[in-house]
């Protein structure tokens, strides 16, 4: 028996070894692997880098063999012998290599920029790179060599373009792509601003017709153009005159995106129940619909009391902002009705829609109608974040012979319909020079169409103020207000409303002293004899805008010019303007209100 236990204590001994010289064993082989793997990486890296070396080198002591007039790329300046970009394998690696030569004044001479010294052509640098790509990950290697003349240096002829590259605040952008090309001449070569944004090209063919194009990654776009392009151009492509300089500053700066809703102008609509039937009550205790009225039930002769009702769910389509809630009812001496609205929490759930946004809500309304603009403060630009509601009432009686009636209750509120599939035209403030008539042709004008919810997104925009218009069509409302100025590296969006254009409309648009919108204003747009006119309008409370259209037109010199009036509740000034003239179609008008 005692050698049983011992043979089972081996057994038991030698199963616990051996997994565990398993577990050594597997965790060596997963090191060996990795420096293995790493190994042939690194070997992998160094052999590409080393025919990357090789391949400079090569270059560089076959730029340093040739005579001093043939260095240079092929279109380049100075033009020479070697291509811009060349493609060559070695060891199943493939490279592209790229040659840029350019002119140098060298400082320590005196500058032809600084009129310290004539020639501004004192010797050519060379920078060869080369670039290859290993497992997905893009490497480069190259070497910067100078190459001087035999004897002196030589005046070559030709002009010196100063290129600075700003962005919009006027800082300097470094690392700016700068292409010259002169077709004429068979010149296209490429550049890279220095940290202060500026890039001299010296040794320029004298003559015209140098297109520069200024752009970075992820940036706008500035450049010359050609009068095939425009009439009057500006600017124009850039002119080389023997030993003078041409300094010209381009400006871009990071793009940006712009998202554009364009909506029809809201329309005013009601949801009411009149209690012909319970199909618009969702759910009733001690309540019951006759005759045209919610009243509370009766057990035998009496009525039972308290009572309690709710509407189905209000969800309009399209909806846009609620105005308010109102009812008509008969509450007899000694009984009550008390409303409250309540909004769907999730899930159809309804919520106590809280005072904060309905004030007195928690205790319930007893006099109609109640305001409920405060509902529309939450969501883009005004409109409601409270898309359903529905409306519940609590009836008591402290005379079980009578009971309280509601005859009615009503919704109101406007919609929103947005213009799908809706074309319309986007045109920015700047411009590239005139046509032949002398009119402005802009950098950006193009026609945009909505998609089938009335949204227009555009990327790669420049920074720029933008105006958006349709022939045919007022706008009545814009928020924000145009032109709209859209910044470098913003994603701003505004909301538009299009209508049906009339002969003659104006939008007034109520602001503060300090720019700032005044939604809910009042406008008054008025005038007397002859064609006397007085309507007061509430300003959209999205952007504070008001809208008239189908007005007659009125001029100073007529005798028939507007007046408006501006006043923001609560405050009691009003801002009064005069000699408002209407005439032409469309009107914009500003009205600041102290």
């Amino acid at each position: 028996m005692s050698r049983k236990k011992g043979y089972r204590t081996m057994r038991g001994a030698s199963v616990v070894e051996a997994l565990f010289g398993i577990f050594i064993f597997t965790i060596a082989f997963y090191a060996l692997y990795g420096i293995l793997t790493y190994s042939l990486t690194l070997v992998g890296q160094n052999k590409a880098r080393l025919g990357a070396v090789a391949l400079v080198d090569e270059q560089v002591e076959y730029l340093r063999s040739l005579p001093f007039a043939s260095v240079g790329v092929v279109a380049g300046n100075p033009s020479g012998v070697l291509p811009e970009t060349e493609s060559i394998t070695i060891n199943g690696i493939q490279y592209t290599r790229r040659n840029v030569v350019f002119w140098v004044d060298d400082p320590a001479d005196g500058t032809a920029v600084l009129g310290t010294d004539p020639i501004s052509t004192d010797y050519k640098r060379a920078k060869v790179e080369v670039s290859w790509n290993f497992r997905g990950t893009s490497r480069s290697f190259s070497t910067v060599t100078n190459i001087t003349p035999k004897g002196l240096e030589t005046n070559v002829p030709g002009g010196i373009f100063k290129i600075t590259v700003a962005d919009a605040a006027t800082a300097p952008v470094s690392g700016a792509q700068i292409n010259i090309k002169n077709t004429g001449l068979g010149l296209d070569v490429d550049r890279i601003t220095d940290s202060t944004g500026i890039w001299y090209e010296y040794g320029l063919t004298p003559g015209t017709g140098y297109q520069i194009t200024v752009t970075k990654a992820g940036y706008s776009t500035s450049r010359t153009y050609t009068t095939a392009e425009v009439a009057n151009p500006d600017p124009s492509d850039l002119t080389s005159i023997d030993d003078n300089i041409n300094a010209k500053t381009f400006f871009i700066d990071r793009l940006s995106s712009n998202t554009a809703y364009i909506f029809s102008p809201p329309t005013a609509s009601t949801w009411t129940d009149t209690f012909t039937d319970s199909l618009k009550i969702q759910s009733m205790s001690s309540t019951t619909v006759s005759g045209g009225n919610l009243i509370l039930s009766q057990t035998g002769p009496d009525y039972n009391s308290p009572g309690y009702a709710t509407s189905t769910w209000v969800s309009p389509a399209n909806l846009y902002q609620w105005t308010q809630f109102s009812w008509i009812d008969t509450p007899p001496a000694g009984t009550v009705l008390r409303y409250q609205i309540y909004s769907d929490v999730g899930g159809g759930v309804p919520g106590l829609v809280p005072d904060a946004d309905l004030p007195g809500n928690s205790s319930g309304f007893l006099a109609s109608p109640v305001d409920l603009s405060g509902l529309n403060t939450g969501g883009v630009y005004g409109v409601t974040n409270y898309p359903k509601l529905l409306i519940a009432v609590t009836a008591t009686t402290g005379d079980t012979s009578v009971t309280p009636s509601v005859n009615s209750w009503t919704f109101t509120y406007t919609t929103h319909v947005p213009r799908a599939n809706f074309t319309f035209n986007m045109t920015g403030a700047k411009n590239i020079g005139t046509d032949a008539g002398g009119a402005s042709v802009y950098k950006y004008n193009k026609n945009l169409t909505t998609d089938a919810s009335g949204v227009m997104s555009t990327s790669s925009l420049e920074w720029d103020t933008y105006t958006i218009s349709k022939g045919g069509y007022d706008v009545t409302e814009s928020c924000t207000a145009q032109p709209q100025y859209v910044a470098p590296n913003t994603n701003p969006a505004i909301y538009i409303d299009m209508t049906t254009a009339t002969p003659e409309a104006i939008l007034v648009r109520a602001e503060t002293s300090l720019g700032a919108d005044i939604p809910g204003a009042l406008v008054r747009l008025y005038r007397g004899a002859p064609g006397a006119f007085d309507q007061t309008k509430k300003a959209g409370l999205r952007c504070g805008q008001a809208f008239w259209g189908g007005l007659s037109s009125g001029t100073v010199a007529g005798g028939n010019s507007y007046s408006i009036d501006v006043s923001a509740p609560p405050y009691v000034s009003t801002t009064t303007l005069t000699n408002i003239e209407i005439t032409g179609g469309y009107t914009k008008f500003t009205a600041t209100a102290n």
